[in-house]
């Protein structure tokens, strides 16, 4: 799930966040429309079917239609949360 905002004002961030694959290679999000995203590739384009991990530039509306997310660090170690505020807008 990604936003159409591209992140808080100030951050320089380009696109809408970075795609990556399981070896590593990053593509950047450049464009979304409804259900489609397009990534920028250099060297070469991931072939149809490859699961991609998604890191968006902004998800405070993206965590706002999530129950739950999981932070996964750097030595493997993952923690399940919960939206407790989920739905909840002001």
């Amino acid at each position: 799930m990604l936003s159409s905002d591209k992140g808080p004002h100030g951050t320089n961030a380009s696109g809408f966040g970075v795609a990556a694959d399981e070896a590593g290679q990053t593509y950047e999000v450049t464009k979304l429309s409804e259900e489609h995203g397009f990534l920028l590739y250099q060297d070469r384009r991931p072939e149809v079917g490859t699961l991609l991990r998604i890191f968006p530039n902004h998800s405070c509306a993206v965590m706002a239609q999530s129950d739950g997310f999981v932070l996964r660090h750097a030595n493997g170690h993952s923690e399940d949360h919960v939206v407790s505020a989920r739905g909840n807008f002001i």
